[in-house]
């Protein structure tokens, strides 16, 4: 079962916005946002949250139009994570874990992005799956592991200035 946004979201207290589908989270338009207030500021995307499930489809998020306006966004999926085409997205702390082998997680960011521990998820990993960070008008620091697992086809591409504060390992 996908969940489709097309509206916006929004905590104005700062809160979590936790957006959970059985198979695929597409956002086709409309702002997530949680940045205002003294709270955590978090958004979580769990795609894939069947499992297995009743049906052979398994979860990614894509994101076609809108954007992700938060302190902290972390992702978790099966399948790919394609947040790289929109240029207006704008988070401070980032995490993700892609777990289908192959499967490709990819990020832009209206500035800079630190790619650190997100609701006690570290850094961006997939399963051989290719990494795309772009931050081409910020700075990209890497707080946490950037990794992609054993298997081919897991490059690594970092768009902007970066600091390199942990590893990075492409298989």
């Amino acid at each position: 079962d996908d969940l489709t946004i097309n509206a916006n979201i929004t905590s104005t207290g700062g809160g979590t916005i936790d957006l959970i589908a059985g198979d695929d989270i597409v956002q086709t338009g409309g702002t997530i946002t949680s940045t205002a207030g003294a709270g955590s500021r978090l958004v979580k995307l769990t795609a894939d949250n069947e499992g297995t499930g009743t049906d052979a489809d398994r979860g990614g998020v894509t994101q076609s139009s809108g954007n992700i306006l938060a302190t902290n966004l972390v992702v978790r999926a099966f399948d790919a994570v394609a947040l790289g085409t929109v240029t207006t997205n704008n988070v401070t702390n980032l995490a993700a874990n892609v777990t289908n082998s192959g499967a490709a997680f990819a990020y832009q960011d209206a500035d800079s992005v630190d790619l650190t521990t997100v609701d006690s998820l570290s850094g961006i990993t997939t399963n051989a799956g290719a990494i795309t960070i772009n931050a081409t008008s910020g700075t990209i620091t890497v707080s946490q592991p950037i990794t992609s697992t054993t298997g081919t086809g897991g490059g690594i591409s970092i768009t902007g200035a970066v600091i390199v504060n942990n590893t990075i390992t492409a298989a």
